[in-house]
């Protein structure tokens, strides 16, 4: 839970920053991050292979009605250069003001 907000993070446990080489190949480390705001009968979950967000049932009607859902990806580490796991350039720099 982070304030108003309750999350779900799905990534695999070793993160393997470029370890397969080859072309047409996408990132596979990293996090997926879901949230939504915490409001009563919300249900997050993780199943195998897949994250499931869950509203509380409303009734159809004229008025309208919003939902929120936050998707956001972060990686703890961007490249490996020689042979060192360097962190994302925004995350090891901070903003000078």
């Amino acid at each position: 839970m982070a304030g108003p907000l309750v999350y779900l993070r799905a990534g695999t446990k070793d993160q393997s920053v470029l370890a397969r080489r080859g072309d047409d190949l996408r990132i596979d480390w990293g996090y997926l991050y879901v949230a939504a705001p915490n409001e009563p009968g919300l249900i997050q979950t993780i199943g195998s292979g897949f994250l499931h967000t869950g509203f509380p049932t409303f009734k159809v009607s004229e008025d309208p009605v919003e939902k929120l859902v936050l998707l956001g990806y972060d990686d703890r580490y961007s490249v490996r250069f020689f042979h060192h796991k360097l962190m994302p350039w925004w995350r090891s720099h901070p903003d000078d003001g």
